[in-house]
């Protein structure tokens, strides 16, 4: 652009530029910027301004290039070059989740740079000002949007408003344009058991416990044939799901258990329970894809019997690896066997009792009314089988017509 003046004038007509009033008595010299155009005004001899140049400008004077402060008068030709617009392009793209549940859009919108020359009031050492603009431009349309989609094939759950907004979107961000349905996982099958694992449960102390006894602090966990030990609460299927292509997500399978029986118990012919066959102590054991319960005839305790470990009475044999203490108490429905010694204790059972140290001021009962019942047990049961034939015997004779009532009773009483 050149430069505008008045030659020969040294003065500004009384005039509001640009925002400025300038009147009659204004002297030179003066440069200024109004819609692009430099104005210059000056004395006729001098001085002269000065004109400073600025990053994105090209101060031109005579046809050549200033990059330094420059005087100019109403003679030069003068040209200032603002650096051409510029486009800063946008980019966009259409993701899809590796499991096909949602489609997001990135996308940063297109900036195009305008720059102009500032106006500037009339000053002696005139500094020239660049205003840039920035405006933003969405960098796809929603036609091509959609032509992506249909690329991709992504046909279920998308959101046409998310698609129409993201189109007219001025900003840098993510946008979720479609969402298929997740498949809902089943529930893995479960085994419940009726007993604690552990061999023994510490007993809370009551409120109301003024003296607390730590012989008796513990639980010990037997169970009788026919007691449920466990019960299988069968998996349950999960419900499949659709992906943004339209294809079915079949849910992962459920984890099963197997419910077995070890010695001691039984599996129910629906296998969803297992139940106690004898008397003991029940255990589980826990594999990958199983679980074994079974019921152990005897308690192992493998250390002293003493206050930390409480009195052990249990219905079945109970076999001790270690010492019976002072003041404590081992009973058994079954045997004991006891691997140390036995010192100012008591010590009962049913069956028998196998003490491999000393006793030491001890009481120590085996058999008893129960061991006597065992042994005669299988003979009151042949007794009574041998009763039970002789009557059906004698109801039988009584019908026949060869016997008379009359003549069994002489017979009875001879």
């Amino acid at each position: 652009m050149e430069t505008v003046g008045n030659m020969g004038a040294y003065f500004f007509s009384s005039t509001q530029d640009n925002g400025i009033l300038f009147s009659r008595n204004s002297v030179g010299p003066y440069a200024y910027v109004k819609q692009g155009q430099l104005f210059v005004q000056h004395p006729a001899e001098g001085p002269y301004p000065i004109v400073v140049p600025c990053p994105g400008t090209k101060l031109i004077v005579n046809d050549k290039e200033c990059k330094e402060p420059t005087p100019v008068t109403v003679n030069d030709k003068v040209r200032i070059e603002v650096a051409e617009d510029e486009c800063r392009e946008g980019s966009w793209s259409v993701f899809v989740s590796s499991d096909e549940i949602f489609v997001e859009l990135q996308m940063r919108p297109t900036v195009l740079i305008r720059r102009e020359l500032m106006d500037l009031p009339p000053a002696r050492i005139l500094h020239l000002k660049v205003n840039e603009r920035e405006e933003y431009i969405p960098p796809f349309t929603l036609d091509e949007l959609l032509q992506e989609l249909s690329r991709l094939g992504i046909n279920y759950g998308i959101d046409w408003e998310a698609c129409s907004r993201a189109a007219a979107s001025c900003k840098e961000e993510k946008i979720i344009i479609a969402r298929g349905v997740p498949a809902k996982p089943g529930k893995d099958a479960r085994v419940e058991l009726r007993f604690s694992n552990d061999s023994k449960i510490p007993v809370p102390i009551g409120k109301d416990e003024i003296v607390v006894d730590f012989r008796e602090r513990f639980i010990f966990t037997p169970v009788e044939p026919g007691d449920v030990l466990a019960v299988k609460h069968p998996a349950e299927p999960g419900i499949p799901g659709t992906s943004v292509k339209g294809n079915l997500i079949m849910p992962p399978s459920p984890r099963d258990y197997c419910l077995t029986a070890g010695e001691g118990a039984i599996v129910t012919q629906d296998g969803k329970q297992v139940v106690a066959v004898r008397s003991g102590r029940p255990v589980a054991v826990f594999g990958s894809y199983m679980v074994k319960i079974s019921v152990l005839p005897e308690m192992v305790h493998d250390s002293d019997v003493n206050l930390a470990s409480g009195n052990i009475v249990f219905k079945g044999d109970i076999l001790i690896s270690g010492n019976v203490l002072e003041g404590m108490l081992v009973e058994a429905g079954g045997n004991v066997r006891i691997g140390g010694y036995v010192s100012h204790a008591k010590v009962r059972a049913n069956g028998s009792i196998w003490i491999k140290g000393n006793v030491l001021s001890s009481v120590v009962v085996a058999g008893g009314n129960n061991a006597i019942a065992q042994e005669i047990q299988p003979y009151i049961k042949t007794l009574a089988s041998g009763l039970r034939e002789m009557v059906a015997a004698i109801k039988q004779l009584l019908k026949h017509p060869a016997f008379k009532k009359m003549t069994l009773n002489l017979v009875l009483v001879h």
